[in-house]
């Protein structure tokens, strides 16, 4: 994001500098300048001593403040028209393509160098790995995304169903899509929102929720999403079999699908609360299988008192299969 015009103010003083910054929502830059202030003595001499220790030498500091307008360079991603668009709306089924998740209130802006860069909403982060096979995520508010023609021109963004990709016109042969943090090269991960509470799914919950992944459960905020689940729906008195991570230990409690931050896994819980309530909006879950539909390595674990089906480095599309 480029910066120009920037007005820099010390005191009544007012200088016109021209600066050349490319660094993302840069709004402030401060100088702090101290001033040098030279007491004149010439008097000094007439003033009792005892009132001259109890003087207190002043140090003033000046700040400068470089208020910069930066230029308008957000952008409206095109929305995908089911009508219009069926062909690339076919060729992105094909393709088994996941996208890049733009959730609602996600902005994009385009770079100079012609890379695009998305800021997702407040609390919402994409979740970043070093490789295509590491566990180890970091969170991150903004990525920046390159969709490059390495054969031909025009590649640009689109928007479809809550998710980016990067579509080829006719005159582009090869359209390749790159993600980068802090000009580092990286690989998407998914998408954490991390004020959403771990919750039941009702049967007419339309949403398509991804399966678990082990390394997305070892994040702080989803062990405590989870842990202050259970001290919910007990009363603070999570049963042991839970703490232990072992199978549910006796028929009084049940298996149902629960929503853990955007991904799905199922929770035990008391047959009563389900029961009692006569609610036919939550299923009781017997049997879990897992498969993987694009790869390898959708498999079936165990953490916290749950299952999950745990989506592996090389498995693109991992389902898990319940009754």
């Amino acid at each position: 994001m480029r910066l120009s015009k920037c007005i820099i103010q010390q005191g009544t003083s007012k200088k016109l500098a021209q600066l050349n910054l490319t660094k993302n929502h840069l709004k402030w830059v401060i100088f702090f300048v101290t001033d040098t202030f030279i007491f004149d003595t010439t008097n000094l001499k007439n003033m009792k001593i005892q009132t001259f220790k109890k003087m207190m030498y002043a140090i003033m500091a000046t700040v400068m403040f470089i208020s910069c307008s930066k230029e308008d360079n957000e952008i409206e991603v095109k929305q995908l028209d089911p009508i219009k668009d069926k062909a690339i709306a076919e060729a992105i089924t094909l393709s088994n393509d996941k996208g890049i998740p733009f959730p609602e209130g996600s902005k994009v802006f385009k770079n100079d160098d012609g890379v695009f860069t998305i800021v997702l909403p407040e609390n919402m982060y994409y979740l970043i790995a070093n490789n295509t096979r590491s566990r180890q995520l970091s969170k991150v508010a903004e990525i920046s995304v390159h969709c490059d023609c390495t054969q031909g021109t025009d590649c640009s963004p689109l928007k479809k169903d809550g998710v980016y990709y990067c579509i080829m016109a006719s005159t582009c042969k090869t359209c390749e899509r790159k993600v980068y943090s802090n000009s580092r090269s990286v690989v998407l991960k998914g998408i954490i929102n991390v004020k959403e509470e771990v919750s039941l799914i009702n049967t007419s919950d339309k949403k398509e929720y991804k399966c678990m992944k082990t390394e997305v459960l070892n994040l702080p905020e989803v062990k405590t999403g989870i842990n202050n689940f259970y001290l919910k729906i007990y009363n603070g008195n999570i049963p042991d079999f839970i703490k232990q991570n072992k199978e549910i230990s006796s028929k009084e409690y049940v298996y149902v699908k629960a929503n853990v931050f955007g991904y799905t896994m199922v929770l035990p819980v008391l047959r009563n609360s389900i029961e009692s309530n006569n609610s036919k909006e939550i299923e009781i879950i017997s049997k879990i299988t897992c498969d993987c539909d694009w790869g390898t390595g959708c498999v079936k674990k165990r953490a916290f008192g749950g299952v999950y089906c745990d989506s592996g480095p090389d498995c693109a599309s991992c389902v898990m299969y319940d009754n």
